[in-house]
């Protein structure tokens, strides 16, 4: 997601950490109901200039380029949702991408998704809807759509709505989540 914002406002910093590039915010205004300092959200993401997305863009897309000149950021999702594969990294953004890439597969699934890494391998749990059950079709597909965006072995365990280890409860702060 690209975003511009107002640093006089609104302060943004993009840091290096193990898991890659992480955005940091502080709202420094004393006025502000909730002055914050180094706010770390867990996103990911970089900064660009407005001049250095000029640059960019000038030449090939140059209808892209936006009237308000200010700094943009680009959010690349939760830096805590990367895991390392013997390749190198992948987000659950991107599992979450590949899955939803396929239509039979969308319409299978909730959306809640477990994924865990051991030893460099992505293991994933998969939730299907209330009223569907697994079959070899389905599983094939899933493990597809998984791979448009994730080269490495990865292990998918596909599990009936109530079967899920952990619980079935889909909301707001729990629909994609660690365990």
């Amino acid at each position: 997601m690209f975003f511009h914002y107002y640093p006089f406002r609104t302060y943004i910093e993009s840091i290096d950490t193990t898991e890659g590039k992480e955005l940091l915010f502080s709202i420094p205004d004393k006025n502000a109901l909730l002055p914050i300092f180094r706010y770390s959200t867990g996103d990911s993401g970089y900064l660009i200039s407005y001049r250095k997305l000029y640059e960019i863009l000038k030449n090939d897309y140059p209808n892209l380029i936006p009237d308000l000149k200010l700094p943009l950021g680009l959010m690349c999702g939760r830096i805590k949702n990367r895991y390392s594969t013997k390749e190198g990294v992948v987000s659950l953004e991107d599992i979450k991408e590949g899955l939803y890439t396929d239509f039979e597969v969308a319409e299978n699934i909730t959306g809640l998704v477990q994924i865990k890494n051991e030893d460099h391998k992505v293991i994933l749990n998969i939730q299907l809807k209330r009223d569907k059950t697994n079959n070899k079709n389905l599983e094939k597909k899933i493990i597809s759509a998984v791979h448009i965006y994730l080269s490495s072995e990865v292990d998918v365990k596909i599990f009936e709505y109530y079967n899920l280890p952990g619980g079935t409860e889909l909301n707001y702060e729990q629909k994609l989540f660690l365990r």
